[in-house]
């Protein structure tokens, strides 16, 4: 039963932090959106063309950038164009969703100019017969990382395509659309093919979930052997069925919302708050829920009242006392004179002190390589180079206190760490790459966030305001950043050059050293998270892989 608590415990911390959010607009970025004919002409309906035409204009470089237009449901896509044209020219995506909604996607867009640029995308649409008098027509620029959108850009005006048509032909061939209708037995539908959340998705974490309802679903043997049939019980996601049930119970969301469901890594993610735009990706579906989950009654309901008494009457009062009066009082006394005080001590006394204090121990031994430190507080923490990955916490005023924090399995060799606030972060060495956090409070383990593939080897960590930023040990030498406060990936970049080994933060910025020889160093700004500079050391000057900063100067050894 204590093995199955924690592992509830586990999952239910890591769904109240892993939780990806943007709120931020895209820097230097706009939109600006033209329809034509305008909207005092409109066009007619069944027969009418418009044309959409929106300006992408970026004051700065960036790259990882998508474009998306939606155009509701009502006009028909029937041309669509970006000027100038990429090279290599690259077609885009287009989706149409449950809603009658299409929602076309420009990927990979990149502007390389120190200026930025202009790309102007445009879009013909023509009006079904029975089109709405007044459509909208939205869009959205944003930069994308590994689990969502890291800014997003709406446009400035949305853009309003006006439509006319005859009265008396609308009304003899186009009736009242009928108001959905939901059926118990499909609770939830395909609502996005081939697209995920650009923000406000929560995954539900580790391999099992909590589900708080016993079902008829078979649990690993080991853990049916030690439950109750009143416990919680917890249930692999493996399919979007799952999914649907377990963001149902855990979201707290009211119907209609969405869950997605990555079809090649079998990840479910629970929809919290706003999670549109959604985000082309040929990988992910997203679902709506129409009618969630509930839990069975965990109670039997209440016995109907009966007339009879429940207790026998109290008994009529007698006219005879119950008890007997009190013995009178003696003369003689009841009990023995204190004995008199004896002279002999029943103690001896303490022993005089002696001169020779006693000794402390001067050196602390572990299995182990210990190949990340911090101080905080009265206390040192070594991360350990065991498998799996461990901590050693040591009382530096009397270097005897020691107590060690094992992570879970699969979470090997914590080699690099950072600390903000009352927590602790530290970097495994697995493929893809863990952050496992700690509270440094009650020296526990709170959870884990699993990196993308290939950002692994995490051996080098700096931390400024809410923010994480570890080096991945790997052939194009990549640094990820990680939102401390809602303890989500929050996107990646290279540095160009191998083996990230070592990193120095001073001020605004990070000074990552290569493992290779000769040496290199990238200077990381951490407020843009973009790469200003690199420099390569001279022959001979290879692996730098320690570094301090002081006065102005970095050091790499």
């Amino acid at each position: 039963m204590t093995h199955v608590f924690s592992t509830l415990l586990v999952a239910l911390l890591g769904f109240a932090s892993i939780f990806n959010t943007v709120s931020q607009v895209c820097p230097g970025l706009f939109l600006k959106a033209k329809v034509r004919p305008n909207a005092k002409r409109g066009i007619l309906a069944g027969k009418g063309y418009a044309n959409i035409a929106v300006t992408l204009t970026s004051k700065n470089p960036i790259s990882n950038l998508e474009f998306q237009l939606n155009v509701l449901n009502g006009l028909s896509v029937e041309r669509i164009a970006m000027r100038p044209s990429p090279k290599p020219f690259t077609s885009p995506e287009i989706v149409k969703n449950a809603d009658g909604m299409t929602v076309i996607y420009w990927l990979n867009i990149a502007f390389t100019k120190s200026k930025g640029g202009k790309r102007r995308f445009r879009v013909k649409v023509k009006a079904d017969e029975c089109a709405l008098a007044m459509l909208e027509v939205n869009a959205f620029a944003y930069a994308v990382n590994g689990t969502g959108a890291s800014c997003i850009t709406p446009l400035a005006l949305s853009a309003m395509v006006n439509v006319r048509y005859s009265k008396a032909k609308k009304a003899a061939t186009c009736t009242p659309t009928q108001a959905p209708t939901i059926n118990p037995a499909q609770p939830f539908v395909l609502f996005g093919e081939g697209q995920r959340f650009s923000q406000g998705g929560r995954l539900a974490p580790f391999q099992d979930r909590r589900l708080s309802v016993p079902t008829s679903i078979k649990m690993h043997d080991s853990v049916d052997a030690l439950r109750h049939p009143q416990d919680p019980q917890l249930q692999s996601i493996d399919t979007p069925d799952a999914c649907y049930e377990y963001c149902s119970l855990n979201s707290e969301e009211e119907t209609p919302f969405f869950f997605s469901w990555n079809i090649v890594t079998s990840q479910c993610f629970c929809c919290v708050g706003v999670c549109a735009p959604f985000i082309f990706d040929p990988d992910v579906n997203v679902y709506e829920i129409n009618v969630a989950k509930t839990l069975p009654p965990t109670m039997q309901p209440t016995m109907a009242p009966t007339m009879a008494p429940t207790m026998q009457p109290t008994p009529a009062p007698t006219m005879a006392p119950t008890m007997r009066p009190t013995a009178a009082p003696t003369k003689a006394p009841t009990m023995q004179p204190t004995a008199a005080p004896t002279m002999t001590p029943t103690m001896q006394p303490t022993n005089a002190p002696t001169i020779t204090p006693t000794s402390l121990p001067s050196s602390v031994g572990f299995p182990d390589n210990l190949v990340t430190s911090f101080v905080e507080g009265d206390f040192a923490y070594f991360g350990a180079q065991t498998t799996p990955g461990s901590v050693l916490k040591l009382n530096l005023s009397d270097f005897s206190d020691r107590s060690v924090l094992t992570f879970d399995a699969g979470e090997d060799k914590a080699i690099s760490s950072i600390v903000s606030g009352t927590y602790a972060y530290f970097g495994t060495d697995n493929d893809p790459g863990i952050v496992v956090k700690v509270n440094l409070t009650d020296f526990t383990r709170v959870g884990k966030l699993s990196l993308e593939p290939g950002e692994k080897s995490l051996r080098g960590a700096v931390v400024k305001d809410d923010f994480a930023y570890f080096g991945s040990v790997t052939s194009i030498g990549q640094v990820s950043r990680v939102d401390l406060d809602t303890f989500t990936l929050a996107g990646f970049i290279t540095l160009g050059f191998e083996f990230p080994v070592s990193v120095v933060r001073s001020g605004d910025f990070a000074y990552y050293g290569s493992g290779t020889d000769p040496g290199s160093v990238a200077k990381v700004n951490l407020a843009s998270f973009a790469v200003e500079s690199v420099i390569t050391f001279s022959p001979g000057e290879g692996s730098p892989i320690s570094a301090i900063a002081h006065n102005g100067y970095v050091y790499f050894g």
